[in-house]
């Protein structure tokens, strides 16, 4: 007589103890974004040949243009002014990607490396005659 009650209770513990071990074990209802299209936001610093420094806030967006290459825009700004830039950017290895770009407003030509980790990304970026970015960016 004790099974009786017992087996509508088993099937319940049963049923509870499978979804629990699916919720535990299940893997994450999102994957982590490995493609570098999208928009970014973020900020860092630029150093100027002079040696000065100045906060920049950044914003970029990445499109896909063929195979492991992207387009990418952005604008940066400073307290001192704001800077678009466009390049091409093409992977050279496991998360990282590089390219070079000229900006004809100001007279410069320089390389960018970006290296993604998930959502977000690390650039840098180097003029020819020395100055320099780093900027950390969150995909939005």
């Amino acid at each position: 007589m004790i099974q009786a009650p017992l087996l509508p209770r088993a099937g319940f513990i049963a049923r509870l103890a499978a979804v629990t071990a699916a919720v535990l074990f299940a893997a994450p209802a999102y994957a982590e974004p490995s493609d570098l299209a999208g928009n970014w936001s973020g900020g860092g610093s630029v150093v100027y040949t002079t040696g000065s420094k100045e906060k920049a806030r950044c914003r970029a967006s990445i499109n896909r243009a063929g195979g492991t290459s992207y387009a990418m825009s952005a604008i940066c700004a400073t307290a001192s002014g704001k800077v678009v830039q466009a390049t091409t950017l093409r992977k050279t290895g496991g998360s990282s990607y590089s390219g070079r770009y000229r900006n004809t407003d100001f007279n410069l030509e320089g390389t960018i490396r970006v290296s993604q980790s998930g959502n977000s990304i690390s650039v840098t970026t180097t003029t020819d005659n020395g100055a320099s970015g780093s900027f950390s960016m969150r995909r939005q």
